[in-house]
């Protein structure tokens, strides 16, 4: 849907979701070392913060970057045909809708916005497991411990299900300027799904979850020893 939205390719899709790795990998040593030392619930709100701030900020593009249906003129290609013999297009440049007026001006938003979520998930992924380890009793800790791994595990497939759903609703369903055909469906050529709506259901659920850490104690109770 975003490579249909915004006229990018496959490679560029790749480059984007690559970040998230390129965020955690750049935070997650200082942020282990540090965090350790410091209020590991502050720590771990300030990567919740941080994620909700990157799902916002991927969804901005759709209201940044105007949207124009190469459809709506009664073709059926995004893409200009070319002769081959002559390795010319067979049409005249400045009637193809190739939407070069804003190309990639919307890459660096995404790629922040990436690189925020992978940055914000280190804490949790680093600094949560030990901080379990030592507020409960060893009978409880790996069950804990695991809960959070399983977690972790099972949110891309919560997201994806959430990401289907949002498509099966037109991108411009809350707006006045409608570019997608009223009659087309999800299995419509010039079909574009509401692929922002889960960034911002998700960056407030997450948001909400960094408010509620915030008032957590660096330790949770007042005479503290570990469990061995």
């Amino acid at each position: 849907t975003i490579e249909k939205r915004f006229a990018i390719g496959s490679i560029v899709v790749g480059t984007v979701n690559s970040f998230f790795e390129v965020g955690y990998i750049s935070c997650v040593m200082i942020v282990s070392y540090l965090g350790s030392k410091g209020r590991v619930p502050l720590w771990i709100s300030c990567g919740l913060i941080a994620m909700s701030c990157g799902a916002f900020l991927f969804s901005t593009p759709q209201f940044l970057f105007t949207y124009t249906n190469p459809f709506s003129s009664g073709k059926n290609e995004h893409l200009c045909p070319e002769d081959l013999a002559s390795n010319q297009t067979s049409v005249s440049p400045a009637s193809c809708n190739t939407q070069t007026d804003g190309a990639y001006h919307f890459l660096p938003i995404f790629l922040c916005a990436q690189f925020l979520i992978g940055a914000g998930s280190s804490p949790i992924l680093t600094l949560a497991p030990p901080f379990v380890d030592d507020h409960v009793p060893p009978s409880k800790a790996p069950g804990m411990i695991a809960s959070i791994y399983a977690a972790a595990a099972l949110g891309p497939v919560f997201g994806y299900a959430l990401g289907a759903l949002m498509l099966q609703t037109p991108m411009d369903l809350w707006s006045q300027n409608k570019v997608i055909d009223p009659s087309s469906t999800p299995t419509s050529p010039d079909w574009i799904g509401a692929w922002w709506v889960g960034y911002i259901v998700l960056g407030t659920g997450i948001f909400l979850g960094a408010s509620i850490l915030l008032m957590f104690p660096r330790t949770l109770r007042s005479s503290f020893t570990p469990y061995k």
